[in-house]
């Protein structure tokens, strides 16, 4: 059984994301040595979707329940608005924003994150 979280439950750590990355500096995927954790089920996603969140403690969980076979890995926050976001948006790729070990919660592209992530409001 799946459990949902609710659309606020979701926005709040759609908003922690920011609060978080921007404060260490850094965000955390999930990767495996040859590429980072994602996943398209077309009846839950519109688009794939590569899930990063801003605790390690977050990622961790994920990998636990189902990613075992991906390490959890920090991205410098500069590098990920810089280079990853747009590697995504190149190739079609949404982000998860801090998604729940059973991949619920809030998926954007990635230039949402990218506006959010250069310009932060005080």
């Amino acid at each position: 059984m799946k459990v949902m979280d609710s659309p606020q439950q979701a926005e709040e750590r759609f908003r922690r994301f920011f609060r978080e990355a921007l404060e260490s500096g850094r965000v955390w995927g999930l990767f495996d040595g040859v590429g980072w954790a994602n996943w398209w089920d077309k009846e839950e996603w519109d688009d794939p979707t590569i899930p990063f969140w801003s605790s390690h403690d977050e990622a961790t969980a994920c990998a636990k329940s189902g990613l075992t076979n991906y390490e959890v890995k920090h991205v410098m926050l500069s590098e990920f608005v810089t280079d990853f976001l747009a590697n995504f948006e190149e190739n079609g790729f949404w982000v998860g924003v801090n998604l729940t070990p059973q991949r619920t919660g809030v998926q954007v592209p990635p230039a949402v994150l990218k506006d959010e992530l250069s310009y932060p409001v005080p």
